[in-house]
């Protein structure tokens, strides 16, 4: 087996977003004109703390980067870990175990696991309150399509912005990309048979359950485990 390249970014989510802004403007002499929400999202997203990663804590460097983050080491916080991506790819359920296994591993004070495919069917009461108090929000990685369309469809990704002004979100391969503006997609395919697919990664959406659609909270792309 070949070596295993580990890709680290730490991002404020102050940076400008070209290209994927959400803001309806209107400028003056190219100085954006901004509504009262609009300038509240804005500051929402500036206070946001991201660790961006392909592989998760694989190094102390990157659990240092977290930490500093914090504030204080991993074991005075709370965690809430999203394994859904995972199951978008066959033998899902295997990978979710190990995930589970290193979560346990890290020594987090409390750990919560958030399936985003149980709550359109759950009360917003069982699942909300956990991740208002969760002092980070890490998602895993696996088929970037399906967990596209589970943030949109659980209401999670509308959730976002508001939690991660007090949560750091942690992102593994996968969960990195879906901050981005945006994912790659072969458009003639999807224009021809509707089926989201990288042809990067041969990675291909599950039927009736893929998304292009990310978080926009940062203006570059990250692909994982290229190069």
């Amino acid at each position: 087996m070949g070596e295993t390249r580990t890709m680290l970014r730490v991002a404020d989510a102050s940076q400008k977003r070209a290209g994927h802004s959400e803001h309806s403007q209107h400028s003056i002499h190219g100085i954006p004109k901004w509504t009262g929400h609009e300038r509240q999202k804005e500051s929402e997203r500036n206070s946001m703390k991201l660790l961006l990663t392909s592989a998760g804590l694989t190094n102390k460097s990157i659990r240092v980067a977290l930490e500093d983050r914090l504030g204080k080491p991993i074991a005075s916080y709370k965690a809430v870990y999203i394994p859904t991506a995972m199951y978008g790819h066959p033998g899902g359920s295997s990978f979710v175990w190990k995930g589970l296994r290193e979560q346990g591993e890290l020594g987090w004070q409390e750990l919560g696991v958030l399936e985003l495919t149980t709550l359109p069917s759950l009360p917003e009461q069982y699942w909300l309150p956990p991740l208002e108090a969760a002092d980070v929000i890490w998602v895993s990685g696996g088929n970037a399509w399906y967990l596209s369309y589970w943030m949109q469809a659980s209401g999670f990704a509308q959730r976002v912005p508001k939690l991660l002004s007090k949560a750091v979100y942690v992102g593994v391969s996968a969960g990195s990309m879906m901050v981005t503006h945006s994912l790659h997609v072969n458009l003639e395919e999807l224009k021809a048979t509707g089926r989201y697919h990288d042809d990067e990664y041969n990675t291909v959406a599950p039927p009736n359950a893929g998304s292009d659609k990310t978080l926009g909270l940062v203006d570059f792309v990250i692909r994982p485990h290229l190069g």
